[in-house]
């Protein structure tokens, strides 16, 4: 018998019919009429009926007889221990549910040392329960227990996986996730809307190269479960739409996939680029009428030492907003997606070039530049014309930052697959609240020794977005009054 009771609980996962099969056999092996089960929270001393056999009432209604005071069922769960009552009539806990019941039995149902339910038994007849019955109940509840867990876990297991479903199905961001046997295991409304594919039901369980075939996300899936990372890209659908899709693999369960639309992102991006190259054009021809007339006055009029002061002053300004503007455009140029002609590049010359380019301002402060590079070094990957931008801006820097008679050196050196470069100078310094913000936009260092060098403020933003274009780093040390070194580390050519 319990052999058949061990398959019969073990067939379902159904809590309804763990209840049913248990409470149907207790009343067939105790010949009682009525049973009923209970579940029992041990945190808040609360009983729960939730089924029962053999009553002429509905449920309902014995949950609302039942709700003042757990009665016997109650004192068990308590005790955990296992109570028969000959006569119910002598215990004031009895809870009468029909006037025909005499005797009554409840047996706890435990797991783990903790009783999470209780099996009642009642008969109309008085002392009806012997220890063979208390004994078969107290094993059925042992078998009960386990079916009864199990059965809980899996309802709490489909009910978050039902919450789940429901609220990545409300994400409007595309969700796809394919399991370790090349199956899709989810997919979202989003993603189907997008990606123009059929119902859900008919996408669930099936290899997803069925599923997304023919779809623009297909070559990026190949490519990330070959290599297994996380993985990166934007992905144009046919629906107009760019997505930013991020890509992991999870090793329990397989490729996730998650999708954002950033077309808004996109028309906001070209929108600003159109506007800068624009607003760009229009400043340069007024300041090149500005320029010219201001030529023409020079030229037409004799002025005193005031006078060609105020010019000089007013030519410096045109200059200083002509290289705004050439920053401006150059910077929104390289974020835009910068396309660099990369080649094999020779290191000495790009330095040699640079220090040339600066030495004029160096020697006007009677200033030292040293150069360190070894003629052995491998040759740099890299736009040779972008490359000499960021050593120019870096070394000039170093020049202008530095006070009349100083020194600034430049050295390079090889680490493994990457060449890393050095400008060193024995300058002012910059302040660690400085160096937090020293490569945003239009950011300057402002201070006293300062005030008098021009800069635009683009400088530096550039030199690091021309960096991370040939996949390299730069970082700085500085210290106040102590100098300042930027180290910029690029990959050697053919490595």
């Amino acid at each position: 018998m319990m052999r058949q009771i061990d398959r019969e609980l073990s067939d379902t996962i159904a809590l309804d019919r763990v209840f049913d099969l248990t409470l149907d056999w207790a009343l067939r092996y105790t010949l009682a009429q009525s049973a009923s089960l209970s579940l029992y929270n041990d945190e808040t001393d609360e009983m729960r009926f939730v089924a029962d056999l053999g009553y002429n009432v509905d449920l309902e209604q014995t949950q609302v007889v039942r709700a003042t005071d757990g009665g016997i069922a109650l004192r068990v769960a308590r005790s955990g221990h296992a109570e028969a009552i000959p006569d119910v009539a002598t215990d004031n806990d009895y809870i009468a549910v029909s006037s025909a019941i005499r005797s009554h039995m409840s047996v706890p149902v435990m797991r783990e040392d903790r009783v999470i339910a209780v099996i009642s038994i009642e008969h109309r007849r008085l002392n009806a329960f012997t220890d063979d019955h208390l004994s078969f109940v107290a094993k059925l509840a042992a078998r009960a227990g386990v079916a009864i867990d199990n059965a809980r876990l899996y309802s709490e297991a489909v009910r978050e996986r039902e919450k789940l479903s429901h609220i990545v199905s409300e994400i409007a961001d595309i969700v796809i996730v394919i399991g370790n046997d090349d199956r899709v295991v989810v997919i979202n409304q989003s993603g189907i809307a997008a990606l123009h594919l059929p119902a859900e039901t008919m996408l669930i369980g099936r290899p997803y190269t069925e599923v997304l075939e023919n779809t623009a996300v297909m070559p990026v899936i190949q490519q990330a479960r070959t290599s297994r990372q996380i993985m990166v890209a934007e992905i144009d659908l046919h629906s107009d739409r760019t997505y930013y899709a991020e890509l992991a693999t999870q090793p329990e369960i397989g490729l996730i996939i998650v999708m954002h639309d950033i077309t808004p992102l996109k028309q906001t991006d070209e929108l600003k680029r159109e506007l800068v190259a624009t607003v760009s054009h229009d400043l340069k021809q007024p300041l090149s009428v500005m320029n010219g007339y201001l030529e023409l006055l020079q030229m037409q009029q004799r002025l005193d030492t005031r006078g060609d002061n105020f010019v000089r002053m007013i030519a410096r300004s045109i200059e200083h907003m002509r290289h705004l503007i050439d920053d401006v455009l150059d910077l929104a140029k390289i974020e835009s997606g910068i396309e660099l002609e990369t080649q094999a590049v020779v290191v000495n010359q790009l330095i040699n070039d640079c220090v040339d380019a600066v030495k004029p301002l160096a020697d006007s402060k009677l200033m030292k530049l040293e150069v360190d590079v070894a003629s052995s070094l491998p040759e740099l990957a890299g736009d040779p014309n972008r490359l000499q931008q960021i050593f120019s801006n870096l070394v000039g820097n170093a020049v202008k930052y530095t006070p009349a008679q100083g020194k600034v050196w430049v050295s390079v050196e090889r680490l493994d697959r990457n060449l890393r470069f050095m400008v060193k100078d024995n300058g002012m310094g910059i302040s660690p609240e400085d160096q937090a913000h020293i490569f945003d936009r239009f950011y300057r260092v402002r201070r006293p020794e300062t005030e008098n060098i021009e800069g635009t403020g683009l400088g530096l933003a550039i030199v690091k977005k021309l960096i991370e274009a040939h996949k390299g780093q730069i970082g700085l040390e500085s210290s106040l009054g102590e100098g300042t070194t930027f180290y910029v580390t690029l990959p050697i050519y053919g490595v």
